[in-house]
């Protein structure tokens, strides 16, 4: 699959198409159901032998990562210096490299989809001795991981997106002021990059529609107890104190927020990444694993709104083969039982939602085969 530039496609769409022929928002049979997983961290030749047990019809969204911090809470900018890509494209052979030019590309060609995690996987907001990156240390990081892609043959326009490692976007807490700052840098280097969407932020199905502008924004001065607005809302709350990043010229986002959704198992609250790896201590049987997924894909589907539904997974989650079969068998169901319902990547999820308005099954078969 691959992407599709939002400008021609809106275009496109809104002069070929009748708009009584859009799908109704009051008929949720007609609403389609997307689903998206990602894969973070390392992408190299153990990653592409766990990815072949995956169903192949399905795209993958890679958020990659080139070296890895030894904690990521201790920044050592010196891994910034570490090259990981020769002048022919290949890969050095260092050791810490955790990402391999020629594996990034085999799976490109396969239609996955790659967008950037940094180049080194520091925690943003506090992975500076606790304190946040600098403004310098946050265009290293997200330019370097740019330059590394399109080195591996992922084509500049294609790289679309972002996830934060740790996901470590919040500017609760303490030091506000700077985390405010160096969110608000993060924010300006990925409108210099045309980065279309961010996926760092979590929030529970029925919020998880993307969004233009969404950040952690809290009504309780110097409290945790946040809510997600997003930049039309700015004046229901004091972002000089705890809204993030402080939206000027230079930080506007271009980008939709694609969240997270919270994940559950038997109604409670689990982690959202690695969820069958996490809760099953690697002893889920395959109708175990596929039931948890069910469940959470439930909570989408059934939804009025049916927002997007995300698996989010390390290679560790690959690592279990009764897992991996479980999620397979919940692929197959999906795809044989729930009626528009699509497999995609996260920036066609972007890309559909920047059209504003609802397409008919024909229609986003034709969207996404652009």
């Amino acid at each position: 699959m691959t992407r599709i530039k939002n400008t021609h496609l809106a275009c496109l769409l809104l002069t070929s198409i009748s708009f009584s022929t859009f799908a109704s928002v009051d008929d949720i049979n007609n609403k389609p159901q997307f689903v998206v997983i990602s894969l973070d961290d390392g992408v190299n030749q153990e990653m592409e032998k766990s990815v072949a047990q995956l169903n192949s019809t399905v795209p993958l969204t890679f958020y990659v990562n080139v070296v890895q911090q030894a904690g990521g809470w201790v920044y050592e900018e010196s891994m910034l210096d570490i090259v990981c890509v020769n002048d022919d494209g290949l890969t050095t052979g260092d050791p810490q490299c955790v990402s391999n030019p020629k594996s990034i590309n085999n799976l490109y060609k396969k239609g996955h989809e790659f967008a950037l995690h940094t180049y080194s996987h520091p925690a943003i907001a506090s992975g500076n001795q606790g304190e946040p990156l600098t403004q310098a240390q946050i265009e290293k990081e997200l330019k370097k991981n740019y330059e590394f892609l399109v080195a591996s043959g992922i084509p500049g326009d294609k790289i679309k997106g972002f996830r934060a490692p740790f996901l470590d976007t919040n500017s609760s807490g303490w030091d506000r002021e700077n985390k405010n700052a160096a969110l608000g840098h993060l924010q300006g280097i990925m409108n210099q990059l045309n980065i279309s969407y961010d996926s760092s932020l979590s929030a529970a199905p029925e919020q998880t529609q993307p969004r233009k502008g969404v950040r952690h924004c809290t009504s309780i001065p110097g409290g945790w107890d946040n809510v997600h607005c997003d930049f039309s809302q700015k004046e229901q709350f004091n972002w000089e104190d705890g809204g993030y990043p402080k939206y000027t010229v230079a930080t506007q986002p271009k980008s939709n927020q694609l969240f997270m959704g919270y994940k559950y198992i038997d109604g409670s609250i689990v982690n959202v990444m690695d969820t069958v790896f996490g809760a099953c201590n690697q002893t889920c049987t395959p109708e175990q694993a596929k039931n948890i997924w069910m469940e959470n894909f439930l909570n989408h589907y059934k939804d009025a709104s049916r927002p997007p539904f995300g698996i989010y997974l390390h290679r560790q989650s690959l690592s279990i083969s009764d897992e991996v079969d479980g999620l397979n068998a919940f692929i197959k169901e999906v795809q044989l039982e729930y009626p528009n319902t699509y497999f995609v990547t996260a920036s066609q999820v972007s890309d559909y939602y920047k059209i504003g308005v609802d397409l008919t099954p024909e229609q986003i078969k034709a969207f996404l085969s652009k």
